[in-house]
């Protein structure tokens, strides 16, 4: 039995959820309701059917923002497979004349022909759902929406088309006589027909199984992150590639691992080798950004490549000149793999990680630890230094290759000016190789305290307190007086 898919990484399906959770929030309102010792037996039907009424519109909704969201990516994409109806819609002629002479972008137009055919049409019953989604797919819809179910172990037994569908209709039907007939049984005018909380949670519950289910269907929307401006084409061919897995689960975890590295600052370098090969490759890299590393994304016609994490480079990056913090990240990155193939002394060995929903998984959990440690580097920019380091008890720790003033000004005294001759003297601080007007730090340093480590670097009196920032330019006095104020 197949886990649930996790929803997809999109506004729109987010927007879905959100509209299925206000649905859920009015049938725990009329739970609360029924729990007064004065409420009436059917005092909070009318929530129940209000929450009936807003999880089905919540269906609607999405699949007209869907579709919208899906024609334009594809007529966006040279690559991406149109259907018959999807070639045969219909675009004004103003629309094409905007196109042509460059006023409108022709994913818009397109977008805009879908929307004046659809906005009006009630995407609810099953028939209306299969002709919409024509637009985007040849799919047998229901069908596959029925393996889906199957495949997820859903309650109520084995589900074939037809049941799938009728269920939906039985769906829309209480809605439209909630909506149109204020829920009367046949034949009254006064008594209208029984609801529970449990109705409308199965009746919510089969809604977003149906949007998930519909999605997997559907296949990945294959929107990549934009790369450098002179590799589109190789960013189609990735693109490409990953549709080409048919393996919906795996490309939208690939895709929100790619989202969430851009998020971080990275670069992303789509790369087709210009020799004959089955292979694409992603490098993903941050030269600015300490809350992310390099890493290369390999995929093949067909089928799923890997993930490669080049290990050696990650010493480059600031957070990992912490010891502490690199030793972790190799038991972390090992980890993703089987032990047996990984040195444990070695932290220059590439780790490779299957492409696949777990794998990447595995990644996106490594990388939310790192960025969670990153939050806690702090920074120099300024007065001569280039520093970076992080709180060690009371104290602060120097990261190695920080630079430091060459030459101390007056006011640098006492035991400041003391501990930075000292770590002259003991080749601690040496003059920097490219910048005679710098020092560098050559191993790691823990200093007493965070203004002895600015004063000794800066090469005059500083204030630790304001001069350590975090990436964000928040203070070192703000991160504490925060850290205090949630500690009470």
């Amino acid at each position: 039995m197949a886990a649930i898919a996790t929803p997809p990484a999109t506004e729109e399906f987010a927007a879905f959820t959100r509209n299925l959770d206000y649905a859920r929030r009015i049938v725990d309102t009329g739970l609360a309701l029924s729990q007064l010792p004065m409420a009436k037996p059917d005092a909070n039907d009318d929530l129940y059917r209000a929450a009936w009424v807003q999880g089905v519109s919540a269906l609607d909704h999405w699949l007209h923002e869907e579709l919208y969201r899906r024609i334009a990516a594809i007529a966006d994409d040279q690559y991406a497979d149109r259907t018959r109806w999807f070639r045969e819609l219909p675009l004004p002629v103003g629309a094409l004349e905007d196109v042509h002479f460059g006023k409108l972008p022709l994913p818009q137009a397109v977008q805009a022909a879908a929307t004046a055919k659809l906005e009006f049409v009630t995407l609810l019953k099953p028939d209306r759902i299969k002709e919409a989604l024509r637009l985007v797919t040849d799919v047998v819809l229901w069908e596959r929406v029925a393996d889906v179910f199957n495949a997820w172990g859903l309650p109520a037994g084995r589900h074939d088309s037809k049941g799938v569908q009728d269920r939906l209709k039985s769906v829309d039907e209480r809605r439209n006589r909630i909506a149109h007939r204020t829920d009367l049984i046949d034949g009254s005018l006064t008594e209208r027909t029984g609801i529970t909380a449990q109705d409308v949670t199965e009746a919510i519950d089969f809604i977003n199984h149906l949007g998930l289910a519909i999605t997997q269907v559907l296949g990945p929307d294959v929107d990549m992150p934009p790369g450098a401006a002179d590799d589109a084409a190789d960013r189609d061919s990735f693109r490409k590639r990953l549709r080409a897995w048919n393996l919906p689960a795996a490309v939208d975890a690939v895709i929100r691992l790619l989202r969430d590295w851009a998020a971080a600052g990275a670069d992303l370098h789509y790369h087709l080798p210009e020799r004959a090969t089955s292979k694409a490759t992603l490098i993903v890299s941050a030269p600015d950004s300490p809350q992310s590393w390099q890493m290369s994304v390999l995929t093949h016609d067909g089928r799923p490549g890997s993930i490669e994490i080049p290990a050696q480079l990650l010493a480059g990056r600031p957070l990992l000149s912490d010891v502490v913090v690199r030793d972790e990240l190799r038991e972390r990155i090992e980890a993703l793999v089987d032990a047996a193939d990984a040195a444990a002394d070695r932290t220059d060995a590439p780790t490779t990680i299957p492409l696949t929903a777990d794998g990447v998984e595995a990644v996106e959990e490594v990388l939310s630890w790192y960025r969670d440690a990153a939050e806690e580097i702090l920074f120099i920019k300024g007065r001569g230094a280039d520093a970076r380091g992080r709180e060690s008890g009371t104290g602060l720790t120097v990261f190695e290759g920080s630079t430091a003033r060459a030459t101390a000004t007056a006011s640098l005294t006492g035991d400041y000016a003391r501990q930075r001759e000292n770590l002259i003297a003991r080749q601690i601080l040496v003059p920097c190789g490219y910048d005679p007007s710098r020092l560098v730090l050559t191993a790691d340093f823990r200093f007493a305290s965070p203004s002895a480590a600015a004063s000794v670097l800066v090469g005059g009196s500083a204030n630790g307190q304001e001069e350590w920032r975090t990436t964000e330019g928040r203070t070192l006095k703000e991160i504490r007086l925060q850290r205090a104020a949630t500690d009470r």
